[in-house]
């Protein structure tokens, strides 16, 4: 899966504005949208501010090593800076209008879509779903949150359990899982054996039952 499988004229179809293609350096490494308040690492790798704590409370809530998820250089997870040089960029990118093709900036989108010549003031104030899990927002800035957060946006599958989860999460999520494997391995193992315990049991429960009403036959015949 690539950046261009989920660039943001999906998270922001909604505006009806058209991205440059290729350009790697305005999109969030995690949330794959353009960057929202970045913010740089001290192994200068540039996050979302929102989606790089999110990513660090995450790992400290599983109490694992805290990396950068994408070189893997051990962090803090307090050291980072605003990164005012990504933030001119994404600030000054020409994105175009799919109504009246007029290119502008992307800091003023929300300026030009409520003053677009071509676009009417009733469909400027209208739901934005996400085209991956169909949720419903009522603004950019809440569609947004949710792209960086929405479990659709980039997933993989787990070589252990197969369950799908974030690519930047995978490293961590296989070592939780690798730890609880064996647990689960042999709480399945417990479970089975009292299973067939259960089964013996009533098995046993059923011949007694059996014996016991050929013995009053029995009797019965002899009176």
């Amino acid at each position: 899966m690539t950046n261009s499988d989920h660039s943001p004229q999906v998270s922001d179809s909604d505006w009806g504005f058209e991205y440059p293609a290729g350009d790697s350096d305005i999109f969030c490494p995690i949330c794959l949208s353009v960057y929202e308040d970045p913010v740089r690492s001290v192994c200068n790798h540039s996050f979302c501010k929102r989606c790089i704590l999110d990513y660090v409370k995450s790992i400290r809530e599983s109490r694992e090593r805290l990396t950068c998820p994408l070189c893997r250089i051990g962090w803090n997870g307090t050291t980072f800076q605003t990164d005012w040089l990504c933030a001119k960029r994404v600030d000054i990118l020409q994105i175009k209008c799919r109504v009246c093709r007029i290119s502008v900036c992307y800091g003023q989108r929300a300026v030009h879509r409520s003053s677009c010549p071509k676009q009417s003031t009733s469909t400027t104030r209208h739901m934005r779903s996400c085209q991956l899990c169909d949720q419903q927002f009522d603004g950019d800035s809440t569609m947004k949150r949710h792209w960086a957060e929405c479990r659709k946006t980039n997933l993989t599958s787990c070589s252990i359990c197969g369950n799908c989860v974030h690519k930047s999460y995978l490293l961590e999520h296989e070592r939780c899982c690798r730890r609880g494997r064996g647990f689960s391995s042999s709480s399945s193992n417990v479970n089975a054996h009292a299973a067939t315990e259960n089964v013996w049991v009533t098995a046993g429960l059923v011949v007694l039952g059996v014996v016991a009403l050929g013995l009053f036959a029995f009797l019965g015949i002899r009176r």
